[in-house]
């Protein structure tokens, strides 16, 4: 009777607050990005490693080597910077799993709001110095199955824990994520449908405020080769926009007016309004890999380009990835250095 009444009263405490869902809830989480990610402009969900946000967990058991990573991140000329520390490995037979923190930080946030005044009501310019940051964590587990020689399927679910703290205010979410990945091993090809905020995202922010992300719905295309005759192996990366059209605005109209001056219309479309949202809201990127060696990558993302390169060292142990994303207000660009046993 007890467990019951506890049970009621959480339903109800949830229920009797005010809630709010929001479809940017959880959009700085795409900060958590490892830098091949970027470079691919975030096509590779059905080939990254499945450990940082965006990624698809059911990659996890397609990774026989243990990866330790840390990566870090500039944005907009030093106005704030992420990093992310990340690992995955080999667990069960035919099993895979990752942990990755991430930390996003806003330094020297000026807030005047309690500037000191004058006798005749002018404002001194007097601000506190303060700062804000976000914390990601995240755990996930996938399995493969083998069908026959030809396929494969993967199974995967993470479960992600963030913190975010703005200047009055501090915010704690939680969320669930799962992929399902088909491989077709003769062909290199591969597919992940992925599910994101499965429940919704939740972040309590006080007594009387919680807020909701909405779930989002990809899937994923790729193409992994290794040839001869160049040397080398291609990879090449497809990731749809959020098929259930959750992710806010995915359309931008531009008008002319009548002094011959573009404007850009931000707007929200769904896939049944626009299906051609499949092609420009989507991600395409590719990889090149020279003798194990040295790999080159370029990724395409709503005409936003992007581009990086990755090299191995000793014997293919550690490795160092660079990457860069250009913006309208400033390019930013990451590097990693992983180590690999």
């Amino acid at each position: 009777m007890e467990k019951k009444l506890l049970i009621i009263i959480c339903l109800f405490s949830i229920i009797s607050a005010e809630t709010e869902f929001n479809e940017y809830s959880n959009y700085n989480l795409e900060l958590m990005l490892s830098p091949i990610s970027v470079a691919l402009g975030g096509a590779d969900l059905s080939m990254n490693s499945g450990i940082g946000f965006g990624g698809s967990p059911s990659n996890l058991p397609y990774d026989s080597l243990n990866n330790l990573s840390l990566s870090y991140a500039n944005y907009f000329q030093n106005t704030f910077s992420s990093s992310i520390l990340s690992y995955n490995g080999p667990a069960d037979s035919g099993g895979g799993f990752g942990i990755t923190a991430g930390y996003v930080y806003i330094p020297d946030i000026e807030d005047n709001r309690d500037s000191p005044e004058t006798e005749n009501g002018t404002i001194v310019y007097d601000p506190k110095i303060k700062n804000c940051s976000d914390i990601f964590a995240r755990f996930a587990y996938g399995h493969k199955f083998t069908i026959n020689v030809k396929w494969d399927i993967a199974a995967g679910v993470a479960a992600n824990a963030r913190r975010t703290r703005l200047i009055d205010y501090s915010g704690y979410g939680i969320g669930l994520d799962a992929g399902l990945k088909v491989v077709h091993k003769p062909s290199g090809l591969s597919m992940v449908l992925q599910i994101d905020n499965i429940t919704t995202h939740y972040t309590y922010w006080s007594e009387d405020y919680r807020e909701y992300a909405y779930p989002h719905l990809r899937f994923g295309l790729g193409y992994e080769k290794s040839f001869q005759y160049i040397y080398g192996r291609i990879r090449i990366g497809y990731t749809s926009t959020d098929l259930l059209s959750n992710s806010g605005v995915n359309y931008i109209r531009k008008e002319i007016d009548t002094n011959d001056i573009s404007v850009e219309t931000l707007e929200h479309k769904t896939i049944t309004d626009k299906p051609s949202l499949l092609i420009y809201d989507s991600k395409i990127g590719a990889e090149y890999t020279i003798m194990n060696r040295l790999a080159l990558r370029i990724g395409l993302t709503q005409g936003k380009f992007n581009f990086g390169a990755g090299l191995q060292f000793f014997s293919n142990r550690a490795g160092l990835d660079f990457a860069y994303t250009k913006h309208q207000l400033a390019g930013t660009y990451q590097v990693s250095v992983r180590y690999l046993w």
